[in-house]
């Protein structure tokens, strides 16, 4: 997949044109998907700006570009932040030319936009404690669940956005697996791009509904097509983590409320497990 990248460039002196690169922006609007990533270690940066508080301005606007990233991949919606697009891309790559610069836009072949990144970091950003920065989405959570179930052929019983009734209640998961009856049902959380309170308030949710599942069973209606929930249906949430205190305490929250309901918690980067899970329950 073809690929846009820009490199995002602290400039103490834009008079002098002189920069050091601390992060980067790739994305493509034909695949929807866009990421940012910036420095672990901003030490380098620091020693370049003489400790005249440049650096500090400048993470301002580079929180922007998060936002905007964000915008795009549908987690925020914020009054004046745009949307990041390619065209937006080259609009700020030639109009900012403060303290913080975009470079222009060039091509990029790679599987996804954090693959990208991890190529253009690899060639032209320094990093020695290079990170991803906490950019991992609802988007990028149903995408990965998307792929495994594909990979597996078996997305054909994969059903988007369910709303599951129970005991009165509804509530709407990621995805339903389905042959008939449904045999699984899914979750997506993102600690790196919800907020604590935000998280709390959906394990609330879910872990109510599912309450009611077990109790009595449901149905889902997806696309005018009402199936039936059994009671004994297998519950599983993907998370992606946080770095911070307060995301781990919510995940506790989640993993507390998961036993009681008995569901599965699994973090983003075993989704092969959900795939497995679901095959048993499919018999295939």
């Amino acid at each position: 997949m073809r690929y846009l990248y820009s490199l995002i460039r602290f400039v103490p002196e834009p008079a002098t044109g002189e920069f050091v690169n601390i992060g980067a922006i790739a994305g493509s609007d034909a695949a929807r998907e866009w990421a940012i990533r910036t420095v672990g270690n901003l030490a380098r940066a620091r020693r370049f700006e003489e400790g005249r508080g440049l650096l500090k301005q400048a993470l301002v606007a580079v929180e922007l570009l998060g936002e905007m990233v964000d915008t795009a991949m549908g987690e925020l919606e914020l009054d004046g932040v745009p949307r990041m697009s390619e065209a937006e891309l080259l609009r700020i790559s030639a109009e900012w030319r403060n303290i913080i610069q975009i470079s222009a836009p060039l091509p990029a072949i790679a599987a996804s936009a954090e693959d990208a990144l991890d190529m253009i970091f690899d060639d032209m950003v320094i990093d020695p404690e290079s990170r991803r920065r906490m950019r991992v989405g609802q988007p990028q959570l149903a995408k990965a669940i998307r792929r495994a179930f594909a990979e597996a052929r078996i997305d054909a019983s994969l059903r988007e956005k369910p709303a599951v009734e129970a005991g009165g209640y509804e509530d709407r998961f990621e995805f339903a697996v389905a042959n008939g009856r449904v045999v699984q049902l899914i979750r997506t959380w993102s600690l790196q791009t919800a907020g604590p309170g935000e998280l709390a308030k959906d394990v609330h949710a879910w872990a109510w509904i599912a309450e009611k599942i077990r109790a009595g069973g449901g149905h889902v209606t997806v696309d005018d097509q009402k199936l039936d929930v059994p009671k004994d249906v297998r519950m599983v949430a993907v998370y992606a983590p946080a770095d911070s205190e307060e995301g781990r305490r919510a995940i506790g929250e989640a993993r507390h409320a998961a036993a009681e309901i008995r569901a599965t918690l699994i973090g983003y980067n075993e989704v092969e497990s959900v795939v497995r899970d679901a095959r048993t329950a499919l018999g295939t």
